[in-house]
């Protein structure tokens, strides 16, 4: 009958390892237990029930946050994740903050960071607020940006030329429409990166007054 030193030494694993798959317990990652399920099967050491389930039980997640789902394109982001991540085996999980940065801090801090492999975020986080994203890649957490990416976050981003699209318009009002004296400009809060580079883009117009107003309401309580 092989031992936990026998298992141990042929996965590659330390004795508690071995010794937590073994019996069932939930501290292990995913990639240990195959190795020591491997190895104990190499052996013809007799796995029991309980730690025959815990890889399954222990399935990767995949989390996504979002500010809401009332607008398609969020929908449409979302719907993208989900069939990639299940596809791939990932459980997935949804969370909506609703543009508050507390309700978005809350959700990372209350995630089990064992499971997690991945998040997706549409982020409300200020700049200073955003550096927990930066300590969850140091835990081998890959998180990606999209639509607004916080400044100084060495993260993947993914999104639109927000500055370039204010350009663009900018340059069709002034070709196309000479005679107009004042626009009127509405955005979320200036402090979101998408937003901020839309506003900076539209104001290369030269012969027209920019009217920006803000339409986050949630503004008031954060």
């Amino acid at each position: 009958m092989p031992t936990i030193k026998d298992i141990a030494q042929l996965a590659g694993v330390s004795h508690g390892t071995v010794s937590n798959v073994l019996n069932g317990k939930g501290n292990v990652c995913l990639e240990k237990i195959k190795l020591v399920e491997d190895a104990a099967e190499q052996l013809g050491y007799s796995m029991n029930r309980q730690a025959k389930n815990l890889r399954k039980s222990m399935a990767d997640i995949f989390v996504v946050i979002l500010p809401y789902l009332q607008t398609p394109e969020y929908v449409e982001f979302y719907d993208a994740i989900r069939l990639s991540a299940e596809s791939l085996g990932y459980k997935l999980q949804l969370y909506l903050t609703d543009n508050i940065p507390t309700k978005e801090l809350e959700v990372l801090r209350n995630l089990d960071m064992q499971r997690v492999r991945g998040i997706a975020v549409i982020s409300c986080l200020r700049n200073n607020q955003a550096e927990i994203y930066a300590q969850l890649e140091k835990k081998s957490i890959r998180v990606i940006f999209a639509e607004r990416k916080p400044k100084n976050i060495d993260c993947f981003y993914t999104g639109f030329d927000f500055k370039q699209a204010g350009v663009d318009i900018a340059r069709y009002i002034s070709d196309h429409l000479p005679n107009i004296k004042t626009v009127g400009l509405f955005t979320l809060s200036a402090a979101y990166s998408s937003e901020n580079n839309f506003i900076r883009g539209i104001s290369s117009l030269q012969n027209a007054e920019i009217l920006h107003i803000k339409t986050d309401m949630n503004l008031a309580f954060t």
